[in-house]
């Protein structure tokens, strides 16, 4: 054994080129798994421990207004263990520092009693004081993106009248863990947090004074949802709701949900196709090193060492660089879980939930690395077990090849060295196809980060060049009249104002609900227009409506069938709307209907907001008047969105593209390596023949690398093809309500892929060239016996 184990350091010394490029594919596998799996748990174990110790709600509803008689009445509902219910509304704010006017949901808080559901965690200060009208209470994120601390005062108005409040504390709550304004794409915490006042100051502000106008309930165990939410709507239904809804369909949850719904199936996947190559690879480097050394393999069984010995000598040669990579990736792993931990961060907001590294994700990394090695090394581990000691210690017969009429026709037209290398990837086809698949599948995680990357730039080209071509975007609390939009022109700098018609409602069909908005598009839109995917501007309909295909699907709904629509502003009627076609939208899910149908629905021709393009030197002006403004419920700056929505991308997709990119090049570059290695050390003995014979250093290496240039030429658009078929996928499960990615594959997409992989290409051809310059032609003067 001694001598055995001094003949594996030395294999693995002779081999620590193809080893070290094994162990770096393992380690990417290993990396992603632990990455991703870790923040999978992480996220998973957040959630679960932030709902249960603040009691976040199992089911929601909000209504016009409702009195506290309600609310006992919803208590006393079979299958309802608590319930919670407040005043809830949107205000514009004044916040120091910020010369945009910041949109904050403002909640009512009791004074007088502790939380039922939706407890906040205190994070500093302290929560309101009994009668106290001038404290208020700020979601973390919020508070921090704008320098904010205890003490610190903010301006709203509130119930038509001018109020400051002070900051008594910074607080977190289990509804705000995705906190986004609606319509939004990504948070923006500058712009749009939560903030807390005492019940009354709220009911004020809202004119709910003694009653309520949002509510949360937990269910009691095994109640039934459905049931539930169904007795719900049938005893607010004179309140004016448009429907109960469970904890699925809550914006916050719903995301936080996704997420970690993607972080679960990418750490399958990704280690799978590391993990596979990797096997591959050990395959080609521990099947030559069998074959190579078969003669001595032989000598030592005829000398009496056993079949196991043997095998447990193979097997120590295939677990080492599998054990390496998994000591690498476990140790990349961990660090990008905690660089992955840092910008979830920035998205979910947990009370003192820090990342911690998960043993049983890394035990499990490390054994499952041990099935890839086995995979790798069991058809070498067969052949060590069959040889026989009188034939094995007789050279190995050359392999005879047959000249077959494709590889006559197909080697035709090419000279020596062109033949040469034809009949080269002939003759060993599984090898040449699998090297291929390996090459394809490094690009085709090439092709899905930067297809990710071009997905978002032309979301972006849509929501914010095509779409929103406004400046400002100003939200009003309830519907107005037409006198609002010339009040708004009135603005100093204000060089054009467009009315915009959209109302929130819920739609109903055939027992399924979702919630979306009913818009107007203007006949001649400037400054906000409304485009589908490809970017073509929607004509206003004439009968019936334009139906978002999210809707389409969501609610199983066909050309010419009849949706209702429960509005969720005014007097909340609920109409009836005929689908009239399906448009194929990127953001949010609309419904787009007639001028007509749009009167008729809110009883006037009434606006719920105005997009405004306004002089940049009377922006400051402007943004002040607006702070100040009563009925204003959200104010929107395209500006100000386009900075964020670019740093998130940058922040976030950048990161990921990085590191795609990283684990693309280095699977590659096993592959490509390992394949020229391999080659090179077959045909070393040949390559020198070829030298002494007369060949050049350039017509040696033409046959070498023309062979690996061949596969990687083939691997190009085969890795195109796996990388469109998996960005397809992508786009199917990445797929929300709030936007969708379209399926972009253009040329930088396809240029950055094939950029990679020349790169990897030129790295493994340089290195070989270097050692074809250094083969012995000595060596080959000498007979073989």
């Amino acid at each position: 054994m001694r001598l055995l184990d001094r003949k594996a350091r030395r294999d693995l010394w002779h081999l620590r080129g193809p080893v070290l490029a094994i162990a770096l594919v393992v380690a990417c596998g290993i990396a992603s798994w632990v990455a991703l799996r870790s923040m999978y748990h992480h996220l998973r174990a957040a959630q679960a421990t932030y709902y249960r110790a603040y009691r976040f709600g199992d089911a929601f509803v909000q209504v016009r207004r409702a009195p506290a008689e309600a609310a006992r009445a919803l208590a006393a509902l079979p299958g309802v263990a608590a319930v919670e219910t407040r005043a809830v509304g949107q205000v514009v704010l004044d916040v120091p520092g910020l010369a945009e006017p910041a949109t904050v949901r403002l909640v009512g808080l009791p004074t007088d009693r502790a939380l039922t559901l939706n407890r906040l965690a205190v994070r500093r200060g302290r929560l309101l004081a009994a009668g106290a009208s001038d404290e208020a209470l700020l979601s973390e994120g919020f508070a921090e993106a704008n320098g904010l601390v205890v003490g610190d005062s903010v301006g709203a108005v509130l119930g038509g009248r001018w109020r400051s409040l002070r900051v008594v504390g910074i607080a977190l709550t289990p509804e705000a863990v995705y906190e986004i304004r609606p319509g939004d794409l990504f948070p923006d915490n500058r712009r749009y947090g939560t903030l807390w006042t005492d019940a009354a100051t709220a009911e004020a502000a809202f004119g709910l004074a003694g009653a309520w106008n949002d509510a949360s309930l937990a269910l009691a165990p095994g109640a039934s949802e459905p049931a539930v939410l169904a007795a719900v709507d049938r005893l607010l239904a004179r309140y004016g709701t448009a429907g109960a809804y469970g904890r699925s369909r809550h914006v916050s949850h719903r995301f936080l949900s996704d997420e970690i719904e993607e972080n679960r199936t990418y750490s399958r996947l990704l280690p799978a196709v590391f993990l596979g190559v990797a096997a591959f690879l050990l395959h080609l480097v521990l099947g030559r090193l069998v074959a190579s050394q078969r003669e001595q393999l032989g000598m030592l069984k005829a000398y009496g060492a056993s079949d196991a010995t043997l095998i447990r000598h193979v097997a120590w040669l295939a677990a080492v660089p599998a054990l390496l990579g998994a000591a690498l990736g476990v140790g990349f792993g961990i660090w990008a879980a905690y660089g992955f931990a840092g910008i979830y961060a920035e998205f979910f907001r947990f009370p003192g939930i820090a990342f911690a590294p998960r043993y049983g994700v890394v035990a499990t990394a490390v054994l499952v690395t041990l099935p890839a090695a086995a995979a790798g090394g069991l058809a070498a581990l067969r052949r060590v077990a069959r040889l026989a000691p009188a034939e094995a210690m007789r050279p190995e017969p050359p392999t005879r090849f047959a000249h077959a009429r494709l590889e006559r026709w197909l080697t035709a037209p090419f000279g020596a060295v062109g033949r040469m290398t034809v009949r080269g990837l002939l003759r060993r086809p599984l090898r040449a196809a699998a090297a291929t698949l390996g090459m394809a599948l490094g690009v085709s995680l090439v092709v899905v980060g930067t297809f990710t990357y071009e997905a978002i730039g032309w979301m972006r080209r849509v929501q914010f060049t095509l779409a929103m071509r406004d400046d400002i975007a100003v939200q009003f609390e309830s519907p107005q009249g037409e006198a609002v939009l010339a009040e708004m022109r009135r603005l100093p700098g204000v060089l054009a104002a467009e009315p915009v018609r959209a109302v929130a409602a819920r739609l109903l069909h055939d027992g399924r609900v979702r919630d979306a908005a009913v818009m107007v598009p203007a006949p001649e839109p400037a400054l906000r227009r409304a485009v589908d995917r490809r970017g073509r501007v929607l004509p206003a309909p004439t009968s019936g409506a334009l139906v978002s295909r999210w809707i389409v699907d969501a609610l199983a709904l066909r050309q010419g069938d009849t949706l209702r629509a429960a509005l969720l502003v005014g007097r909340r009627d609920t109409v009836s709307l005929r689908v009239a076609e399906t448009v194929d939208d990127l953001i949010g899910a609309g419904v787009w209907v007639a001028d007509a149908e749009y009167r008729a629905l809110l009883g006037g021709d009434l606006v719920t907001g105005v997009a405004l393009r306004v002089d940049p030197a009377a922006r400051g002006a402007i943004y002040a008047r607006l702070k100040r403004l009563p009925d204003v419920q959200s104010v929107a700056v395209r500006g100000a969105t386009l900075e964020n929505f670019d740093g998130l991308v940058e922040r976030s997709f950048g990161v990921t593209l990085l590191m795609l990119g990283a684990f693309a090049g280095a699977l590659m570059l096993g592959v490509v390596y390992n394949t020229v290695r391999l080659a090179l050390a077959e045909r070393g003995r040949e390559l020198a023949s070829l030298r002494v014979l007369g060949f050049t250093h350039p017509e040696v290496a033409r046959i070498l690398l023309g062979e690996q240039a061949v596969l990687a030429t083939a691997a190009l658009p085969v890795g195109i093809g796996l990388g469109a078929l998996m960005a397809w996928g992508l786009v199917q499960a990445a797929s929300r309500e709030a936007f969708r990615l379209p399926f972009v594959l253009g040329w930088p997409t396809m240029s950055r892929a094939a950029m990679l992989l020349l790169g990897t290409f030129l790295a493994a051809a340089i290195l070989a060239w270097v050692r074809l310059g250094r083969l012995d032609l000595v060596a080959v003067l000498k007979t073989r016996e």
